[in-house]
């Protein structure tokens, strides 16, 4: 019977000791100011990782431990530079079918199938006939399907999980639905873009349980991925309206926004600056809410990355908090200031 893992990343705090169960996510031996080698690790589980060293590697082979391993972890917890880091004691290489791997692997909270029915029933809702058709046509092909329900949208920075890719799709597909129509754009167009932009990330990252990107994804990326795959479609229907696939495309080869940022071309009509911006909202969002699940301890992440700030972690607080906290709430409304108002002036005298 697998063993359930009992402390998770997003669980640790400053000064704890532990021993558990990681995964390694990067390891490399390398050197300090004194010129000697320490071992620098990135633990990981399914709720995020951790930075660890482990600075003595006397009787300690640190090249018998590769990416992807399993370790039994014993140590303590201390706060550096701002970040928690994991002082490692000792380590040592487990069976990870003791272990139930969704510990481990991190999960879209969405179920991926659910999310697939969903996009599926949008993509439905498309009015314009050729665009619906290449639409459902490719997320009806069965690599396309089995990839969708399992791949992520991002290796390390947003909708991380297993099934990660399928989430960030609807909830894109869900604000082109709406925004489309608040903003009196083409639905179709917005539709078919939020559906189809991030398609050829199935090619872009491994089917590992650490993901990582493959030769396509490094060599290509996902942007190329989706062109090719639209323009495959194209070749089996050579009737498809041509400027229905100029304006398509377009979307989909600038959906990046920038050319700084990946795109070969900056949006240049309202629906691709739509499919550009609903991107960018979500994948930023979910970035920011990764941040905070793996984060414990003080008020602020000092600094994020891919984000380029620092974020406040704590929930914010609602009138109802400070109410219980000894702090009334005011009542909706200019009431209690009309009667301050006539509390005061009701004494006050005018000179004639």
């Amino acid at each position: 019977m697998a063993v359930e893992k009992e402390l998770f990343v997003n669980q640790l705090v400053p000064k704890m000791e532990l021993k558990t169960v990681f995964v390694i996510k990067y390891l490399n031996v390398a050197a300090g100011k004194d010129g000697r080698e320490f071992l620098n690790v990135i633990l990981a589980d399914a709720t995020g990782d951790v930075e660890a060293r482990k600075w003595s590697l006397q009787d300690f082979n640190p090249h018998s431990f590769a990416r992807g391993d399993y370790v039994l972890v014993q140590g303590k917890t201390n706060f550096y530079q701002n970040r928690l880091q994991v002082i490692i004691q000792e380590m040592a290489k487990v069976n990870p079918q003791d272990y139930q791997q969704k510990d481990f692997i991190p999960h879209s909270a969405q179920d991926p199938a659910q999310a697939m029915a969903e996009i599926k029933n949008l993509a439905a809702s498309i009015q314009d006939a050729a665009l619906k058709d290449i639409v459902q046509t490719l997320l009806d092909d069965p690599t396309i399907q089995r990839r969708l329900l399992v791949c992520p949208a991002g290796r390390s920075i947003h909708h991380i999980g297993v099934g990660g890719l399928a989430e960030h799709i609807l909830s894109c597909a869900q604000l082109g639905a709406f925004l489309a129509d608040f903003y009196h754009l083409d639905r179709d167009y917005v539709l078919a873009g939020t559906i189809l932009h991030d398609l050829g990330k199935i090619y872009e990252f491994s089917e590992d349980d650490l993901v990582d990107y493959t030769d396509e994804g490094k060599l290509l990326g996902h942007i190329v991925k989706i062109l090719e795959l639209v323009d495959t479609y194209f070749a089996h229907h050579p009737d498809f309206p041509a400027e229905v696939k100029l304006h398509l495309k377009h979307i989909l080869a600038a959906h990046h926004g920038e050319l700084d940022c990946g795109s070969p071309k900056v949006p240049q009509t309202p629906e691709a600056y739509l499919v550009h911006l609903i991107d960018y909202l979500d994948s930023k969002i979910d970035t920011m809410k990764t941040a905070l699940r793996g984060s414990q301890g003080n008020d602020w992440i000092s600094y994020h990355k891919a984000l380029d700030r620092a974020i406040y972690r704590r929930p914010l607080p609602h009138a109802e908090t400070r109410k219980a906290s000894g702090h009334p709430a005011k009542a909706p409304g200019n009431a209690p200031l009309k009667q301050s108002l006539a509390d005061k002036l009701k004494d006050v005298k005018i000179d004639k």
